[in-house]
């Protein structure tokens, strides 16, 4: 059974998808979740795989959006590589004391908007 297990992990760092790995590991998805809750080795490799997965997606993406590919990938690059410059900013601040708590309201959009 660990022949499966190791062709089942060898295939889906390179395809990237459980179904496409477990398929051309001849097993079902169905007998990987089983694997991932039975067999706490297994699922650690699982993880440390996924892991070289997220990785090769991330260089794949990195490449296509220095090419010029794909602006859209270039940005959420950029927002996971450098979340301090890049991430989507909400500044919210208030004052009060704790005699005078805030209330907040929630207003409904305008009708017909």
């Amino acid at each position: 059974m660990d022949e499966k297990k190791d062709k089942f992990l060898e295939i889906y760092v390179k395809v990237g998808t459980v179904a496409g790995a477990a398929s051309g590991a001849g097993v079902s998805r169905a007998r990987v979740y089983q694997w991932l809750n039975e067999d706490s080795n297994f699922k650690e490799r699982f993880e440390h795989t996924r892991k070289d997965v997220a990785d090769n997606l991330e260089a794949k993406a990195i490449e296509r959006a220095m090419a010029g590919l794909s602006d859209t990938l270039l940005i959420f690059l950029l927002k996971g590589l450098k979340p301090d410059k890049y991430r989507e900013r909400q500044d919210i601040r208030h004052s009060g004391d704790k005699d005078n708590p805030i209330t907040y309201v929630q207003v409904p959009p305008p009708v017909g908007k």
